[in-house]
């Protein structure tokens, strides 16, 4: 019986703490892309990184970008579990990088489309 106080009184501690842990409020809300727009519409170029997490039938799979911007270029890297590819806008010509391990008309690695037409 003691055993059981005992147990109980431990429980209730720890879901008390618990419960005003997380009732004291939370952290400072992060700034929406609303935001993030504001503060960087007058800058002349920028580098971003960010991670897209999906969950498809119970199987998590993480999406890696990072790139940067300025007034003549775009670029893009993707990485995901096993492929990586990278995108290049530069003037008129978007250059594409085939993902690891696949090669575009035999040895080619980069594929040049013109998006000016």
């Amino acid at each position: 019986m003691r055993k059981v106080s005992f147990i109980a009184a431990a429980m209730l501690v720890i879901a008390c703490s618990v419960f005003f842990a997380t009732a004291r409020g939370s952290a400072a809300p992060r700034p929406g892309i609303d935001v993030a727009l504001k503060r960087t519409a007058h800058v002349s170029s920028l580098r971003y990184a960010f991670r897209v997490h999906i969950h498809e039938y119970g199987v998590p799979l993480t999406l890696h970008v990072r790139g940067q911007s300025d007034s003549k270029t775009i670029s893009v890297h993707l990485e995901t579990a096993g492929m990586a590819a990278a995108e290049l806008l530069d003037g008129p010509f978007l250059y594409e990088q085939a993902p690891d391990g696949m090669a575009v008309y035999g040895k080619w690695r980069w594929l040049r489309v013109d998006v000016a037409r």
